[in-house]
């Protein structure tokens, strides 16, 4: 795309004039503009195709560029805003997901594997958005309780992350419950359960 990421790190709204000229610049495929929503929605994207094809051939990165050359390249597609935008990559790479269980999967195989596709990715879109607010979680949370769950997102259980912060795992069930609830203000009811469930279920 001719889209890097350097120094700067994820561009965020704050720089431009305002959200809706950054996106009408977009929708007329300003290479600036789309460049910027390019890095500024790159990392959560990257974590959701990386989940989604996990154990597979196929390059997270190289999944979240292919969906934004295909709007590129439809020049008529336009959205609304920026959380239209959102909703339209993230089920671009969710179809991608499933076009790949389609063509690996053979009859029944795939008929029992794609009952439960939805799911997947559902949950994967929910941890994909977590991760994106866990970025900001040294802003956000205590020292102890980010590590805690940025470990926990990594994929360490209790027991694991006891060890690697050096603190019992009564104390790390203490600091989950102290994520939950800073983080309540900052989730909607339906993310929140289901942050609830990936730290306790």
């Amino acid at each position: 795309m001719g889209v890097e990421k350097n120094s700067i790190g994820r561009i965020g709204f704050e720089e431009i004039h305002s959200e809706q000229a950054l996106l009408l610049h977009f929708n007329e495929r300003d290479p600036q503009a789309f460049g910027r929503l390019y890095l500024h929605f790159f990392d959560e994207l990257h974590y959701y195709a990386k989940r989604l094809f996990q154990n597979t051939e196929h390059a997270p990165a190289d999944i979240v560029q292919d969906v934004f050359m295909v709007i590129w390249g439809k020049k008529e597609l336009c959205f609304q805003s920026p959380v239209h935008l959102k909703n339209y990559l993230y089920l671009s790479i969710k179809n991608r997901y499933k076009d790949y269980l389609k063509h690996r999967l053979h009859s029944r195989k795939y008929m029992e594997e794609i009952k439960y596709y939805e799911e997947e990715a559902f949950t994967c879109q929910v941890e994909s958005e977590l991760f994106s607010l866990l970025s900001a979680a040294d802003r956000l949370l205590p020292r102890e309780c980010a590590r805690m769950l940025k470990l926990y997102l990594q994929g360490y259980n209790i027991q694991e992350i006891a060890g690697q912060l050096g603190k019992s795992p009564s104390t790390v069930y203490h600091q989950h419950a102290k994520a939950i609830e800073i983080l309540g203000k900052h989730l909607s009811d339906k993310n929140l359960k289901i942050l609830i469930f990936l730290l306790f279920g």
